[in-house]
C-alpha cells in the first residue's frame, strides 16, 4: 500500500489521488487502508514520514561522523545534495508538497524527521563561527542546496550556465563557501580523505 501510494502522490499529487484508487491498485480492500491509516491523509503523511525517514538517517550519519567540526558539515552537506540530486520519490514528493502547500504536513514532518539532525548541524555551525547565527546558517544550508537542485531545469533553459558542479561534492563546496567563507572548504576535503 505505502508504494503504491508513494508512486501515485509523487506522480500525481495528493489531490489527484483518490483512496480507492490506492486500495485497487494495492489489491486491498478499503477497510484495509483505511484500518492500517486512518484516512488518506494518515497515508500521505505515512508515506512522507517514510521517504524522509530514509534521508534522514543518512544525513544524521553523516553529520554524526567523527572529525572535525569542518569535517562533519562537509561530510552532512555533501550527503544533503546528494539525497536531494538522486531520483525517486522524494525529490518529487517534495516538489509536490511545496506546490501544493500544506503547513501542517511541513510541520509534521518537520517534526518527526528533523530536529536531532538541525541540532547537530547548529552545534557544528557554532563550533566553526561561533560569532554566526548558526539556526540561520543552517537553515541557509537546507535551502541554498534546495535551490541548487531544484533549480537545474530553471538553469538548463538559459543561455548562460552557473558553473556550479551537479556532483555532491563540487556543490556541498560551493553552499559551504558561499555561506562559511572563512573556512578553506577544499582543504577540509583533502584532509578529511
Amino acid at each position: 500500500m505505502l508504494e503504491v501510494a508513494t508512486g501515485l502522490f509523487a506522480r500525481n499529487g495528493y489531490a489527484a489521488v483518490s483512496i480507492r484508487e490506492i486500495a485497487d491498485l494495492s489489491g486491498v480492500t478499503l477497510s484495509s487502508l483505511y484500518h492500517h491509516f486512518g484516512d488518506k491523509r494518515g497515508l500521505y503523511i505515512r508515506v512522507y514520514l517514510t521517504e524522509f525517514g530514509k534521508s534522514s538517517a543518512r544525513l544524521e550519519g553523516a553529520i554524526g561522523l567523527n572529525g572535525t567540526p569542518e569535517a562533519r558539515l562537509l561530510s552532512f552537506t555533501q550527503e544533503l545534495c546528494r539525497v536531494l540530486s538522486e531520483p525517486g520519490p522524494l525529490f518529487r514528493l517534495a516538489a509536490r508538497h511545496w506546490l501544493e502547500g500544506d503547513a501542517d504536513v511541513v510541520r509534521q514532518l518537520a517534526q518527526a524527521t528533523v530536529p536531532e539532525q538541525y541540532r547537530r548541524v547548529r552545534e557544528v555551525i557554532e563550533r566553526i563561527a561561533p560569532q554566526r547565527n548558526a539556526t540561520a546558517t543552517a537553515l541557509a544550508i537546507y535551502a541554498l542546496v534546495y535551490g541548487l537542485v531544484t533549480l537545474r531545469p530553471f538553469e538548463d533553459s538559459l543561455p548562460w550556465k552557473s558553473g556550479i558542479s551537479r556532483s555532491p561534492v563540487p556543490m556541498a563546496e560551493f553552499a559551504l563557501r558561499s555561506l562559511l567563507p572563512e573556512v578553506d572548504w577544499q582543504q577540509v576535503r583533502l584532509s578529511a580523505k
